[in-house]
């Protein structure tokens, strides 16, 4: 007896991802550095890699995919200082519902190129 305890072959899906299509549910956006994935429930993932940023600026990043309701949280990671020995912070500024800003501060004053990677989670 095959899958008895399983939906799929109940509802005659053959897979989880034909049973996601049938519930309207889109799974994810191609795999690459901007990506995002919905899970069950709503709840979006999505995140990417922005490139060469200038310090001491702000930059608008649009959302792979907008959020519906609401934006709970977005990460920022510093992955390049350009091995100028000074401290990089960034910073969220402004969140929507489509996109935020990336605000960049360096320590020190010097004026250097950055890259991050940022992660966002909403519904």
């Amino acid at each position: 007896m095959a899958n008895t305890n399983s939906i799929l072959p109940f509802r005659g899906a053959v897979s989880d991802d034909a049973l996601r299509e049938t519930i309207g549910i889109t799974q994810t956006s191609n795999v690459d550095e901007n990506a995002w994935y919905q899970v069950q429930g709503g709840l979006i993932w999505q995140g990417g890699r922005v490139l060469a940023l200038e310090t001491d600026t702000s930059t608008v990043i649009p959302f792979n995919q907008p959020f519906p309701k609401k934006t709970l949280n977005i990460q920022l990671t510093v992955i390049d200082t350009a091995g100028s020995g000074f401290a990089t912070n960034a910073e969220v500024q402004g969140p929507t519902l489509v996109d935020f800003a990336i605000g960049i501060v360096t320590e020190g004053g010097l004026s250097e190129f950055v890259d991050v990677y940022w992660l966002a989670v909403g519904y």
